[in-house]
């Protein structure tokens, strides 16, 4: 088990469409999430091509009391990131299909 696993756990929340991220340890143990949108561009830095990841997210359970400002901090903003890449390598690893929200087409990666 990565590092980062240790770190989260994907939870099943009634009233959403998605799975959420529940964060495990401190300082922000308890905090629930759930992904919006996720875009990804090609860009290159040093000679080799690389994918920059943009995303938001929607605060589902804050019974954490994680602050604003602790939100704010690059700490926070890297663990999510780190989460996000960690499920999306999950999934593509597995070489299952994701779903399109907008048009509900499959598509195999």
């Amino acid at each position: 088990m990565s590092q980062i696993r240790q770190q989260y756990k994907l939870v099943d929340l009634p009233h959403t469409d998605f799975s959420c991220v529940q964060l495990l340890k401190p300082p922000f143990r308890g905090l629930i999430y759930c992904y919006k949108t996720v875009k990804f561009r090609k860009i290159e830095e040093d000679g080799e091509e690389k994918a920059l990841v943009k995303f938001n997210y929607d605060i589902i359970d804050n019974s954490a009391q994680v602050t604003h400002e602790q939100m704010e901090v690059p700490e926070f903003q890297n663990l999510l990131g780190d989460i996000l890449m960690d499920i999306l390598e999950d999934v593509l690893g597995d070489g299952k299909e994701l779903e399109k929200v907008d048009n509900k087409a499959p598509v195999k990666i």
